[in-house]
C-alpha cells in the first residue's frame, strides 16, 4: 500500500508513464520479432535499407577485433587505412562498447539495436514528460503533450526509412534542454550528458554542447564570483577532449565539403515528402497528399537529410498559437525567463546553421550570403548540418504545447484541444509511420555467402581484398563498381570477414574517402599487375573482366576460384 500512495503522488508518474507508452510504440513499430536479440536478418541492406545493416556489421567488426589497440574502439580490421573507429559511425555506441568485453558468453548471432531502440524510445518519453511538467501541474495534460512529441515524423524517419538507429537519441536534445532551464548549473549533470551525448552522436553532442555554453553564460552574468565556474566550464571541456581523443575522434582522415548543398529547406517543416533517389519515396501527410498542394514540387537541395515535417496537429495548433502570441508578442517574451530566452536563442542560431549561407524556400534560392574561411572549414567538419534543426524544430512541438496551457484557462478546454490536435496528427502521419515501419520488415535481398568451400579458401589467410575498393558517397560509377553496389553485394564480402575475424580493404563511411580509395586502388593494381601476390589474403572481384585477364598472365600464381558469384584469386603460398 506505501508502495502504491508513493506512485500515485510521485511527479515523476507521467514522465515514466509515457517512457513505457514509448517503449510499447518502439516494439510495435520495429516488430517484437526483429527486437529479439537472436534476429539479425532486419539488419541486412535492401535497396532502401543499407544504414541499418552498416550499424550492426561495425559491432561485429568490434567484439572480434584485438584488445590493446588504440584507440580503444578500433576498427582497423574493416578498411585498412582508413581509419574506421566504432563510435563515431555506429548506431547503440553505449551498448556497442560494453558488450564486446562479452563476446565471448554472448550468442554468435547477437544484435542489440532492437533493445537500444526500446531504451531510446523510453527516455524520449520520459524526459518528454519532464519537460512538459515544467508547464503544468496535470498529469493529464503532461501526458497528452507527451504523446503529441510521440508523434513526430522526424522520429520515424529517422529509425524506420534512414536507419540512423543512433539518432534515436533524441531525448538529449529533451534533456539538456531541461537542464538548460534550471535557475543553477549542475556541472556533474552536465559532463555526464555531454559524455553519454559524445559516445551517441556528434551531432547530438554539439546541439547538447551549445545548451550546456548557453546556461552557462546565463549562470556566469548572474554570479559575482565567477571563477569556480569558470574552472568547472574548463574542466568539462578538458574532460570532453580527452574522451573524444579516446573514443577516435581525431584519427579519422578525411572530410566533406557541403555547405549550400547540405541545407535543411525553409520551407522543411510544411513539406512531408521525402526521398531516397530511386529507391524508395514516400509521404508523412494524408491531408497535403489529399489535397495535393505539393504535387510536382520536389525542393532543390532537399536531400533526405533535410526532412523535418511537423505533422498537421503540430502546424494547425502552432499556427493558431501564432496568432495567440502576437496579438500579445510584448507580454509573452517578457514572461520568458532568462533561461528560456537562452534555449529559444540557441535554437535560432542552430537552425540558421542549418540553413547554409545558401537559403532556399521550395525550389527557390531566396539569398547567398559570405562566411568567413574558418567559419565555413568548421560547418564542413559537420556534413549533415540539417541535423541542427531539431531543437527548433522540438521547440515548436513545444512551444504549441506549452503555450495553449498558458494561453486557455480551462483545464477542459485545454484538454480538449491537445485531444484534438492528438487525432489530427495521428490520422496525418499515420500511413507515413507505417511506410517507415514496412522498411523495417522488409526482406533483404542480399545473397549471404553460404558455400562452406569458402571456409576451406580463407584457412590460413588473414584478409580479404574486394577488388576494386570505391568510395562509397561519392564516385563515379565504373563497371566493377557498380557490380559491388548492385544488390549491395559487397556487404556478404564484409559479413563473412567480420565472422572469420578477416581484415578487409573496404569499410561504408558516412564521408567522402576519395583520396583514401585513390590510394588503396594504386596499390592493388601493383600487386596485380606485376604478379606479386600477397599470401596472406584472397583477392575477390564483382565480376569477370580483369579476374580472367590475371588468369590468362597468372595462372601459376594462384588458384583462380569462381564461388558464390564472386570470383576469387588465392595466391599460392
Amino acid at each position: 500500500m506505501g508502495l502504491k500512495s508513493a506512485w500515485r503522488r510521485s511527479a515523476d508518474q507521467p514522465s515514466l508513464v509515457l517512457g513505457f507508452v514509448g517503449a510499447l510504440i518502439v516494439v510495435w513499430f520495429v516488430g517484437p520479432g526483429q527486437i529479439a536479440v537472436g534476429n539479425r536478418d532486419w539488419l541486412r541492406p535492401t535497396p532502401s535499407r543499407l544504414d541499418h545493416a552498416v550499424a550492426q556489421l561495425n559491432w561485429e567488426f568490434l567484439r572480434w577485433a584485438p584488445m590493446g589497440t588504440w584507440p580503444p574502439f578500433d576498427l582497423s580490421n574493416l578498411g585498412v587505412g582508413w581509419s574506421t573507429v566504432y563510435v563515431p559511425f555506429s548506431s547503440g555506441s553505449p551498448f556497442g562498447i560494453v558488450l564486446r568485453y562479452f563476446s565471448a558468453i554472448l550468442p554468435t548471432k547477437f544484435q542489440f539495436m532492437g533493445l537500444w531502440l526500446i531504451l531510446s524510445f523510453f527516455l524520449y518519453g520520459y524526459f518528454a514528460g519532464k519537460l512538459i511538467s515544467r508547464a503544468t501541474a496535470s498529469k493529464g495534460i503532461v501526458v497528452l503533450g507527451g504523446l503529441l512529441l510521440l508523434t513526430s515524423p522526424v522520429f520515424y524517419y529517422r529509425i524506420g526509412v534512414l536507419g540512423h538507429f543512433e539518432l534515436s537519441a533524441h531525448w538529449l536534445i529533451f534533456a539538456s534542454i531541461l537542464l538548460a532551464l534550471e535557475s543553477q548549473i549542475r556541472f556533474k549533470r552536465w559532463t555526464l550528458l555531454l559524455l553519454v551525448a559524445l559516445i551517441i552522436n556528434i551531432y547530438l553532442f554539439v546541439i547538447t554542447g551549445c545548451f550546456y555554453l548557453a546556461a552557462f553564460i546565463q549562470n556566469l552574468t548572474a554570479q559575482s564570483d565567477r571563477k569556480p565556474k569558470v574552472k568547472q566550464f574548463g574542466l568539462v571541456l578538458v574532460c570532453c577532449a580527452f574522451a573524444m581523443w579516446v573514443l577516435g575522434f581525431f584519427v579519422y582522415r578525411s572530410n566533406a565539403t557541403g555547405l549550400g548543398f547540405f541545407r535543411i529547406n525553409l520551407a522543411s517543416f510544411i513539406f512531408p515528402r521525402f526521398s531516397l533517389g530511386a529507391s524508395y519515396q514516400g509521404s508523412f501527410s494524408q491531408f497535403f497528399d489529399q489535397i495535393g498542394v505539393f504535387d510536382g514540387r520536389d525542393f532543390v537541395a532537399f536531400e533526405r537529410e533535410g526532412f523535418g515535417y511537423l505533422g498537421l496537429g503540430v502546424i494547425f495548433g502552432s499556427s493558431v498559437l501564432l496568432v495567440l502570441v502576437l496579438s500579445r508578442l510584448r507580454m509573452t517574451f517578457a514572461r520568458l525567463s532568462g533561461p528560456s530566452k537562452s534555449v529559444v536563442v540557441v535554437s535560432i542560431v542552430l537552425f540558421l546553421n542549418s540553413l547554409s549561407n545558401h537559403v532556399v524556400i521550395g525550389r527557390r534560392e531566396l539569398l547567398q550570403y559570405p562566411v568567413p574561411n574558418a567559419l565555413l572549414d568548421l560547418r564542413q567538419v559537420f556534413r549533415t548540418a540539417e541535423r541542427f534543426s531539431w531543437p527548433l524544430y522540438y521547440l515548436i512541438f513545444l512551444a504549441v504545447i506549452v503555450g495553449i496551457t498558458k494561453f486557455v484557462r480551462q483545464k477542459a478546454l485545454v484538454t480538449l484541444i491537445l485531444v484534438s490536435l492528438l487525432v489530427i496528427q495521428i490520422w496525418d502521419i499515420y500511413p507515413g509511420v507505417l511506410s517507415s515501419r514496412q522498411v523495417l520488415r522488409t526482406t533483404s535481398t542480399v545473397q549471404l555467402i553460404s558455400s562452406p568451400q569458402w571456409d576451406e579458401i580463407v584457412k590460413g589467410r588473414k584478409s580479404l581484398t574486394m577488388v576494386p575498393v570505391f568510395d562509397f558517397i561519392d564516385d563515379e560509377q565504373s563497371t566493377e563498381i557498380e557490380d559491388w553496389r548492385k544488390n549491395d553485394r559487397f556487404f556478404s564480402i564484409l559479413e563473412f570477414a567480420s565472422q572469420r575475424q578477416l581484415t578487409t580493404n573496404f569499410s561504408v563511411t558516412g564521408r567522402p574517402v576519395s583520396a583514401i580509395v585513390e590510394i588503396e586502388n594504386r596499390r592493388i593494381n601493383e600487386e596485380l599487375t606485376n604478379g606479386r601476390f600477397d599470401v596472406d589474403t584472397v583477392y575477390v572481384f564483382p565480376n569477370l573482366n580483369q579476374w580472367s585477364e590475371l588468369r590468362a598472365k597468372y595462372s601459376r600464381s594462384g588458384q583462380f576460384v569462381e564461388l558464390d558469384g564472386f570470383f576469387l584469386i588465392v595466391p599460392f603460398s
